[in-house]
């Protein structure tokens, strides 16, 4: 029960950090359309809670040295997994713009996040869970269904 506890914690702490992030959006707009500028933040501070996700995975990863609560294959598909949302937040953020989001910047904010987290299985677990499933991308190699016959 402890460690769905701390799984729930870590996770109302990522939205909290996006909601917080996401201040270019204003209280009370009506307007359905969303600027430009408006629609880099969200998805600037989506990667952001991607990346924060992706930095927790990889510290539960490397903490535990012999017994880990992230494995190396699941080490694995997360880091796919936010490849892909990078390369798809980068396509939009960038699209048409001479912009470039500092992407390091950004890695480094997440990292600095994270410091302080309780570190166990199902705080662990839950941010692989979260990685995983809570940001949908275009292609996804894992859930790519082979033909078998």
């Amino acid at each position: 029960m402890r460690a769905f506890a701390a799984g729930l914690l870590f996770l109302v702490s990522v939205a909290a950090a996006e909601v917080a992030g996401a201040s270019a959006v204003k209280a009370g707009n009506t307007d359905i359309t969303k600027s430009r500028e408006q629609k880099i933040e969200e998805q600037t501070m989506w990667l952001f809670g991607a990346y924060r996700h992706y930095a927790f995975v990889k510290y539960c990863n490397e903490t535990r040295q012999g017994y880990s609560y992230v494995d190396g294959s699941q080490l694995g598909r997360a880091r796919r997994k936010i490849g892909t949302i990078e390369d798809q937040s980068l396509a939009f953020i960038n699209k048409g713009k001479d912009e470039n989001l500092d992407t390091s910047a950004l890695w480094n904010k997440a990292v600095s996040s994270i410091k302080g987290l309780n570190v166990d299985a199902g705080s662990c677990q839950a941010a692989l869970k979260g990685l995983l499933t809570r940001y949908p991308t275009n292609y996804d190699a894992d859930s790519v269904l082979q033909k078998d016959f």
